[in-house]
């Protein structure tokens, strides 16, 4: 069974988020994770999908202002994508972040994940670009009140 939580970058769990940014998100484009992404990490806010006490899902949340956050970094093992642990993490957090007033998720998707995004409720915004080699769209989503 998955859980999904709310993680400080002091858990034990975060070196496991960190390993699975890497291996999904960054070894496939050869690139490496850089002090500078971990410094930026303490502003952020970390939530896991765990499964037998392993890290199988990720999300981070950072700061735009005292109602926006951008949401970085969405990564799922490939053994278990799409069987609804990235929508799992968007609901943790998004009941997260509506208990502390904030109102809006922004993010730089990929193109390929475009139709996901569309899926949990966020519109394209803008036109295509191309980030880290790939095409990409900004993307929006007005929380609940």
């Amino acid at each position: 069974m998955i859980s999904f939580r709310h993680i400080e970058t002091t858990d034990p769990l975060y070196p496991g988020e960190l390993a699975l940014r890497d291996a999904v998100l960054r070894a496939p484009q050869g690139r490496r994770r850089t002090q500078a992404d971990i410094d930026r990490d303490r502003e952020g806010f970390h939530f896991t999908a765990v499964e037998e006490g392993v890290v199988v899902g990720c999300l981070g949340l950072y700061p735009l202002s005292d109602c926006a956050l951008e949401v970085r970094h969405v990564a799922v093992t490939p053994a278990r994508q799409r069987e609804g642990v990235a929508s799992g993490l968007f609901r943790c957090a998004e009941e997260w972040a509506l208990a502390r007033n904030y109102r809006q998720f922004e993010l730089d998707g990929r193109l390929t994940a475009s139709g996901f995004y569309q899926a949990c409720g966020f519109a394209a915004i803008g036109e295509e670009y191309v980030k880290h080699d790939l095409p990409h769209l900004k993307f929006q989503k007005a929380l609940p009140k």
